[in-house]
């Protein structure tokens, strides 16, 4: 009976020691909690091998013991199995859709537009509200005109009414024929201890509007999903950068750029036709030559005076648009015709008043044709699609 006791002290160190082998190198991988849960086993099969081995066999009745050895197999088996497998939240769907009643207020000088838009979600009924979490980064004022609650079979639909002043980055280079794309960004942060995905029903999304006061027209309208990876993991436990995942609606505005192209630069065109007209004036006698060159300084200062009425479209601005670029064109060809006119009178003084005449037709055309193509030619350059907005600075708070 010592033999068996001594053989079975034997088989049980080796069987702690073979467990405390397979256990170690995992020590420094996990923590205290875990290993002791992995050796809470053991301690039990140590137990259960003294019972049935060290006491001698007449002095053991068999169906306690195999009752024991049940007992703790029951407490043993499921400890482990739950606190090796965590158990994680389901996904929980949600659809959402946009549609955009109205644009107003569109004041690209303060860089700010209004908008008036339904939004929608429809979800578990254990959520009471999904849009009550919502958030509109580039929004200076957001208001909830109206709001709906309705049950629906399984799901719970909510639609609220929302009007916002949104912030955006206008881009005037190519003013008034400027187009911009417009988007409407936010994000439906999961209630505590809850997760879902985002559905997106594009179908009943969209916009009312075809076209906004003040030359607007509006086109193009999209519903997407976008997703934003910072370089960095906040200081979380788990490893990788941090993503969100945000809905843009966006949309294309666009001017209806000709009328007031026209009634920018009309004052500026005819100044320069009048300066040019103005070298048809023959200098030989000083009081015409007077005349000649006072109207063509009046025509200068005429093109200066309705530059400032582009500024006050416009804005304050740090670039030339393009009438800026234009009017430079205008001051240009203007300096020109009144350097024209003191050469002619140069020649007159020398008896030259034959040729005088005919140079001054002939340069004259000349630059005007060179006026007109350089007017192209700016605008070729200048006027050109804008790119899409960086979506990752619309959506950063403060942008």
């Amino acid at each position: 009976m010592g033999d068996r006791g001594e053989t079975a002290n034997g088989r049980t160190g080796e069987s702690v020691g073979e467990a405390a082998v397979a256990v170690t190198p995992n020590v420094g991988l996990r923590s205290t909690s875990q290993v002791i849960r992995e050796l809470r086993p053991i301690k039990f099969t140590f137990a259960i091998c003294y019972l049935l081995f060290a006491i001698p066999a007449r002095s053991v009745n068999p169906k306690p013991a195999l009752t024991l050895l049940f007992s703790l197999a029951l407490l043993c088996c499921p400890t482990v199995s739950f606190a090796q497998e965590p158990v994680q939240t389901p996904e929980e769907p949600i659809r959402v859709g946009v549609f955009i009643i109205s644009t107003f207020s569109v004041d690209p000088s303060k860089g700010s537009y209004t908008v008036l838009f339904y939004l929608w979600a429809t979800g578990p009924l254990a959520n009471p509200d999904p849009l009550s979490s919502i958030q509109f980064p580039r929004a200076v004022t957001s208001t909830v005109l109206a709001e709906n609650h309705e049950i629906r079979g399984n799901n719970r639909w909510v639609l609220k009414a929302y009007r916002c002043e949104m912030l955006n980055e206008w881009d005037l280079h190519s003013y008034p024929f400027d187009e911009h794309t417009l988007s409407l960004v936010f994000r439906i942060n999961p209630p505590e201890n809850k997760r879902f995905t985002i559905d997106l029903d594009t179908a009943d999304s969209g916009i009312a509007q075809k076209k906004i006061e003040g030359g607007w027209q509006i086109a193009g309208f999209q519903l997407f999903k976008y997703n934003l990876s910072y370089q960095s993991s906040f200081g979380a436990p788990a490893d990788g950068q941090r993503s969100t995942e945000w809905i843009v609606a966006s949309f294309k505005m666009n001017r209806l750029p000709w009328v007031l192209f026209f009634r920018l630069m009309s004052g500026a065109y005819v100044s320069v036709l009048v300066a040019l007209l103005g070298c048809l004036l023959k200098t030989v006698h000083p009081p015409v030559f007077s005349g000649r060159i006072s109207m063509q300084t009046a025509c200068l200062l005429a093109a200066v005076v309705n530059q400032r009425e582009v500024g006050s479209a416009i804005g304050a601005r740090s670039f030339y648009s393009l009438p800026d670029t234009l009017h430079v064109l205008c001051y240009l060809c203007i300096l020109t015709a009144l350097l024209i006119s003191i050469r002619s009178r140069k020649f007159n003084d020398d008896g030259q008043a034959l040729k005088a005449m005919r140079w001054e037709k002939r340069l004259s055309l000349i630059v005007l044709v060179i006026f007109i193509l350089a007017n192209f030619a700016c605008a070729w350059w200048i006027i050109e699609p804008n790119a899409p907005p960086d979506l990752a600075q619309i959506v950063e708070m403060g942008r």
